[in-house]
C-alpha cells in the first residue's frame, strides 16, 4: 500500500515550489525577497513552503503562526514575530519599527522569517510591519507570509505593503483541478484511482490537498475493502475528522469578517445546488437591493464565483458550502430552504420546498402543519428526471432527505431504483431509514437482496428474490423495482458465467413482467410518478434482457472444434437487439463481456480483442462491467506474452473497480493486477496480495477471487521454479480450472508440467483425463497444442523419443494459433505465446538431458527455446529468461558437437551421466526451488546434512528431504554426484 509522503501533498504545486526555491537562491546570493503565499485553508501552503525550503533549513529562521484571537489584541502579531518586542513597545509604532530594525541588524547570514495566517494580523501590527518592509532590502532575509483569501482590512493593507517593492512576489495556490486530484489520490493511495471516484472526491474536497489527505487516511490501508469508499464518504458527511472540523471552524471564523448581508448571501448560496442570479439572491435573503459592494468582497475572498454560462453565483468550493451549512442550526437551514422554494422555478425548487416543510429531515423540529408521509409528486418526478440524466449526486441528496422525512414504500422504491441503476452511489443510510417505514413485502425483500448483493453473497440474493417473487403483489412500483433487481442479478450472472443460478428467478420475474405489461396488476399506486416511470419502452427493454439471458444460459460447450471469431459475431448480433431501447448500455456491455468470457473458455483469444478492444465500447457501461472487461483483456494479453498491455488493462480495471462496493470484483481485479509482477518477480511479486487475502475472511468464499489468486500464485511459482508450490496452488482447483473464464484449457499445462518436475510424471497425464471428463473443447490449434504438450510431459520419463515427437507436434500446433491482434497465425504461439514458451523450454531441456539420443530434435528445440528466451526478454521476466537461456546454451553445445555421448546400441539413454551431460546440467537447475539451489551449493562445498541444517536453521530431516529431491530432479544417482557437480561449478547456483 502507498504511504503518505510529503511530495504527494505537493502534486500540482511544482511551479509554486520552484518560485520559492528561486527566492531562496536570491537570498543566498545576498539579496532580500518577500513572498506572499495565498490559498484557502487546506490548500497545502505549509507543505509547499517546507518542500521549497528543504535545502536551506539550516539557515536561522523565525516562525510565527497567528491565531484568530490575535487580531483583537493590538500589536500581538508583531510581538510574536520580532524577538524581544513587547506590548509596551507596540504602543509607539515608530519606536517599535526602530526596535525591529535593530534586531534585523544582528542578522549576519541569510535568514528565513515566516508569518503564517497573516489574515489575522491586527491593525497595530500591520502598521509596524508596513514600516519594516521598505528597509528589508538591507538584509539577506527571505520573508514569507502565508495568508488565506480574506476580507479583513489589516491583512489587505499588509499584503499591499508587502507587494509594493520590486523584490516581492505573490504566489497563488488554487485548488487542484480534477486531473491533478486524480493524480494526487493515486500517489497517496499507492494504487490507480478511476475518474468517477476521483471526481466524487474532488467534488467533496474542492481539490484541497489536505482534505484529500483525510479521504486517503480511510482508503490507503483498506485498498481491498469494498466499503472503504463508503466509509470515507461518511467521514465527510459526518465531519468527524479533525482536519474537516478545523476547516469548518476556519469557514465559520471567516463568516465573522462578513457583513450581515454577506453572511445571508453565503447561507443562501451554500444551500442552493443551482447558481442563483442577483434577483433570486435578493428575494431569498429578503433584501431590497443587493449591490456590487456587497458581492465584491465575497468574490475577492474567493468565497463565491460567477458562473457565466448559467448567469448566476455559486459558492466557489463545495467544502466552503459544507462549512457554512455546519455553522447553521437545523431550523435556520429549513427556513432558508423555505425562502429558496419561493424564489421562482429553478431545478432544485421541489427539493427546497420539501425540506422547508420537513425540518425533521435536517435534524430540526417537525412542523405541526406538515403533510403526511407520502412523497410529493413533484419531488418524485424530479428525482426520476435526475436518475434519467444520471445526476446521481443530487439524487443522493434528495433520497437522504426523503428517507428521514417520509420513510415508507414510495421512498424505498426510489432508493432501490437508484441503487440498482447506480451501484457506486453510497445509499446505505437512506436505504436503512426508508426500510423503517416500508410495509410492502416485495420491496423489503429487494432491499435485503441489495445487502446480500453488496456483500457478494449472490446465492443469498437470488434466494431472497426468488422467494419474494413467488407471491403476487398489486403494486406496479414494487413489481418494477423487483424486475430491475432481477435484471441486475442476471446481468451479473452473465458476466460471471453463472446464469444457471438465476434460471428459476428469471422465470418468476418473466411472469410478473407479463402481468405488468398486460395490466394484470391493480393500479393502487398507478397514479404516482414512480408508476409512470415504468413506461412501455422500459418494459420492452426488460423483456429483451430476460429473453437474452435465457438464450445465453443455454449456450453450453459443444463437442468439436470452435471456429475462431465466432464469439465476436455472437457479441455483435446479440448487442444489436438492444438498439433503440432505453437504459440498455449495461446490458450491451454485459453481452460483450459474456461473449469475451466464453471466447476465453474456448481459447478464442482473437475474439476477446475484437469484442472488447475499443476503450469507448468498454467504458460505455457501468464501472463494474468496464472493470470486468479490462480484467478479461489483461488476462488475454498476459497469455499472449504482451505484458505491457496486460499491465495497462489491469491498471484500468483496478482503477475503475475501486469504490463500486463489489468486493468480489475488487479482489479479483487486484489478483489479475499482480499477474505480471508474479511472472517477473516470482513469489515476491504476489506475496503482499496473498497476505492481504489471507487476512480477508470472506476472500476464500468468493470463487472468482480464489481462482484468480491461485492463477497469480501459480505463475509466480513457475517463475521461481518452485514446482511444488504450483501443484499446491492448482491441484485443489483443477476440477474448476476448465470451467473458469480467465483460466480455461491451457492453464492445465501449468499443473501438468509442475507435477512432472515434482517427480509425478504419471500424474501429469491426468490433465488429459480432466479434459475428456468435462468434454471441454477449444479452437482446433489450441486443443491440439494442449493435448500434445500434456502427452509429452506424461511420456518424458518412460519414452523420451515419443515425448520429443509430442513436443514437436505441440509446437507445430502452436504455430497455427491466431494472433490476438491480427487474427492470423504468427508461428510464435499467438494468443498462448507464454504457454508455447514453456513448451519450448521443456522440449529443449529434454533434448539436452538426453545426451545425444535426441540429437535429431536439437535444431528444432534450439530455435523454439531461442524464441522463448526472446519472449521473456521482451516481457522483462529475468527468472524465466535465465532458465530459457540455460537451455539455449545447452542446445548450442549439442549443435556444436560438444558434450554429446552416443547412445547405447539399443538406443537407450546412458545409465550414468557423463562429464558432457554434467556440463549441460545448467539447464536443469531452473527446475530447483530457491531453497534447493541454496542447499545444492552447500552440498557442493562438502557440507553434510547436519551442517547444512545448522547453517540454514532447519531440521536435519528437512535437509535430507531437500537433498533427495535435488538428486531426483537432476536425475543423479547419488549424493556424491550432486557434490561433484556443484564442486565442479565452483559456486552455488544461488550465487549466479
Amino acid at each position: 500500500m502507498g504511504k503518505l509522503r510529503p511530495e504527494n501533498l505537493t502534486i500540482g504545486r511544482g511551479d509554486a515550489v520552484a518560485r520559492l526555491r528561486a527566492a531562496a537562491d536570491q537570498v543566498a546570493a545576498g539579496h532580500h525577497r518577500f513572498v506572499v503565499l495565498e490559498g484557502h485553508v487546506g490548500a497545502g501552503k505549509s507543505e509547499v513552503l517546507w518542500a521549497a525550503l528543504e535545502g536551506v533549513l539550516h539557515w536561522p529562521r523565525k516562525f510565527a503562526s497567528l491565531e484568530p484571537g490575535d487580531r483583537f489584541v493590538p500589536g500581538s502579531a508583531a510581538c510574536k514575530l520580532v524577538p524581544g518586542m513587547t506590548p509596551e513597545l507596540t504602543s509607539d509604532v515608530p519606536r517599535a519599527v526602530a526596535f525591529a530594525l535593530s534586531v534585523l541588524d544582528t542578522f549576519e547570514e541569510p535568514t528565513i522569517i515566516i508569518l503564517e495566517n497573516a489574515q489575522w494580523t491586527d491593525t497595530v501590527s500591520t502598521e509596524i510591519m508596513s514600516g519594516i518592509l521598505p528597509n528589508l532590502g538591507n538584509y539577506p532575509v527571505l520573508f514569507i507570509s502565508t495568508v488565506r483569501p480574506c476580507v479583513d482590512e489589516p491583512a489587505k493593507q499588509l499584503i499591499r505593503a508587502a507587494l509594493a517593492p520590486a523584490t516581492s512576489s505573490y504566489i497563488d495556490l488554487p485548488p487542484l483541478d480534477a486531473a491533478e486530484t486524480r493524480t494526487a489520490l493515486s500517489a497517496m493511495i499507492g494504487a490507480p484511482v478511476g475518474p468517477a471516484l476521483a471526481g466524487r472526491l474532488h467534488e467533496l474536497t474542492g481539490g484541497l490537498p489536505l482534505l484529500l489527505e483525510e479521504a486517503v487516511r480511510v482508503l490507503r490501508h483498506r485498498r481491498h475493502d469494498a466499503d472503504a469508499v463508503a466509509d470515507a464518504l461518511d467521514v465527510f458527511a459526518a465531519r468527524t475528522a479533525r482536519r474537516l472540523r478545523d476547516f469548518d471552524a476556519a469557514v465559520a471564523d471567516t463568516l465573522t469578517f462578513l457583513t450581515p448581508t454577506g453572511r445571508a448571501v453565503m447561507r443562501v448560496l451554500a444551500l442552493s445546488p443551482d447558481p442563483l442570479s442577483v434577483a433570486q439572491i435578493e428575494q431569498a435573503c429578503g433584501l431590497n437591493e443587493l449591490g456590487t459592494a456587497d458581492l465584491a468582497p465575497l468574490q475577492d475572498a474567493d468565497l463565491i464565483q460567477w458562473e457565466p454560462g448559467e448567469r448566476g453565483y455559486r459558492v466557489s468550493l463545495p467544502p466552503i458550502a459544507q462549512g457554512v451549512r455546519q455553522a447553521m442550526l437545523p431550523d435556520e437551514i429549513a427556513g432558508t430552504h423555505r425562502a429558496l422554494g419561493e424564489i421562482g422555478e429553478v431545478a432544485s425548487t421541489p427539493l427546497h420546498r420539501f425540506l422547508g416543510r420537513h425540518p425533521e429531515a435536517l435534524g430540526g423540529s417537525k412542523l405541526a402543519e406538515g403533510p403526511n408521509g407520502r412523497v410529493p409528486a413533484d419531488v418524485a418526478e424530479h428525482v426520476l428526471r435526475l436518475l434519467d440524466s444520471r445526476e446521481h449526486g443530487r439524487v443522493t441528496d434528495y433520497l437522504n432527505a426523503l428517507a428521514r422525512a417520509c420513510p415508507g414504500d414510495e421512498t424505498l422504491g426510489l432508493v432501490l431504483l437508484a441503487r440498482w441503476r447506480e451501484p457506486r452511489e453510497d445509499l446505505r443510510a437512506p436505504l436503512r431509514f426508508a426500510m423503517r417505514g416500508a410495509r410492502c413485502p416485495l420491496l423489503l425483500s429487494v432491499a435485503r437482496a441489495v445487502q446480500h448483493f453488496a456483500e457478494a453473497h449472490y446465492e443469498a440474493a437470488v434466494a431472497e428474490l426468488t422467494h419474494a417473487g413467488a407471491v403476487d403483489v398489486d403494486s406496479p412500483v414494487a413489481t418494477f423495482v423487483f424486475l430491475q433487481a432481477v435484471d441486475r442479478v442476471a446481468r451479473t450472472d452473465a458476466v460471471r458465467g453463472t446464469l444457471f443460478q438465476s434460471r428459476d428467478l428469471r422465470r418468476v420475474a418473466a411472469a410478473h413482467l407479463r402481468r405488468l405489461e398486460h395490466g394484470g396488476i391493480a393500479t393502487v399506486d398507478g397514479g404516482t410518478a414512480l408508476a409512470a416511470f415504468a413506461r412501455p419502452s422500459r418494459l420492452d427493454a426488460l423483456h429483451a434482457s430476460f429473453a437474452l439471458w435465457d438464450e445465453l444460459a443455454e449456450l453450453v460447450p459443444q463437442p468439436g472444434p470452435v471456429q475462431p471469431g465466432g464469439f465476436a459475431e455472437l457479441a455483435r448480433s446479440q448487442s444489436a437487439r438492444f438498439a433503440a431501447l432505453p437504459d440498455t448500455e449495461d446490458d450491451v456491455l454485459a453481452v460483450r463481456v459474456f461473449a469475451a468470457a466464453r471466447a476465453r473458455d474456448y481459447s478464442d483469444r482473437p475474439s476477446v480483442a475484437r469484442i472488447l478492444g475499443h476503450r469507448a465500447v468498454v467504458e460505455a457501461g457501468s464501472e463494474e462491467l468496464s472493470a470486468d472487461a479490462y480484467c478479461q483483456l489483461a488476462l488475454t494479453y498476459f497469455d499472449a506474452g504482451q505484458f505491457s498491455r496486460a499491465e495497462e488493462f489491469a491498471t484500468l480495471g483496478r482503477a475503475l473497480v475501486f469504490g463500486t462496493y463489489n468486493s468480489e470484483l475488487l479482489l479479483t481485479a487486484e489478483a489479475v493486477g499482480v499477474l505480471v509482477a508474479g511472472a517477473r518477480e516470482g513469489q515476491d511479486g504476489v506475496a503482499p496480495l496473498l497476505a492481504e487475502l489471507q487476512s480477508t475472511p470472506d476472500a476464500l468464499w468468493l470463487p472468482f477471487v480464489h481462482l484468480a489468486s491461485v492463477y497469480a500464485r501459480a505463475w509466480a511459482a513457475t517463475a521461481d521454479g518452485d514446482h511444488d508450490d504450483v501443484v499446491a496452488a492448482l491441484l485443489p482447483v483443477s476440477d474448476n480450472v476448465l470451467g473458469w473464464q480467465p483460466l480455461g484449457m491451457a492453464a492445465l499445462t501449468l499443473l501438468a508440467r509442475a507435477q512432472y518436475y515434482s517427480g509425478s510424471a504419471a500424474l501429469a497425464g491426468e490433465a488429459l483425463e480432466l479434459i475428456e471428463a468435462y468434454g471441454i473443447t477449444a479452437t482446433e490449434p489450441v486443443a491440439l497444442f494442449v493435448t500434445a504438450y500434456v502427452r509429452a510431459l506424461a511420456a518424458a520419463d518412460d519414452d523420451p523419443r515419443r515425448a520429443a515427437d509430442e513436443y514437436s507436434a505441440a509446437l507445430a500446433a502452436a504455430a497455427r494459433i491466431p494472433d490476438i491482434s491480427t487474427g492470423a497465425p504468427d508461428s510464435r504461439g499467438g494468443g498462448l505465446r507464454i504457454y508455447r514458451a514453456l513448451a519450448a523450454y521443456d522440449y529443449g531441456r529434454l533434448v539436452v538431458e538426453s545426451g545425444g539420443v535426441l540429437r535429431g530434435h536439437a535444431l528444432e528445440a534450439f530455435r523454439a527455446a531461442l524464441g522463448a528466451q526472446q519472449l521473456w526478454i521482451g516481457c522483462r521476466a529475468p527468472s524465466l529468461r535465465e532458465a530459457s537461456g540455460a537451455v539455449v546454451r545447452g542446445l548450442r553445445e549439442l549443435l556444436d558437437g560438444q558434450g554429446i555421448e552416443a547412445a547405447d546400441d539399443d538406443g537407450a539413454l546412458p545409465a550414468t551421466p557423463s562429464r558432457g551431460r554434467l556440463a549441460a546440467k545448467g539447464a536443469a537447475l531452473a527446475g530447483l526451488t530457491r531453497r534447493e539451489r541454496e542447499i545444492a551449493g552447500l552440498i557442493g562445498l562438502g557440507l553434510m546434512n547436519k551442517e547444512i541444517a545448522d547453517r540454514l536453521v532447519i531440521s536435519v530431516r528437512t535437509a535430507e528431504y531437500h537433498a533427495a529431491n535435488i538428486a531426483r530432479k537432476l536425475r543423479l544417482g547419488s549424493r556424491s554426484e550432486v557434490r561433484d557437480m556443484f564442486a565442479e561449478n565452483g559456486r552455488s547456483p544461488g550465487e549466479r
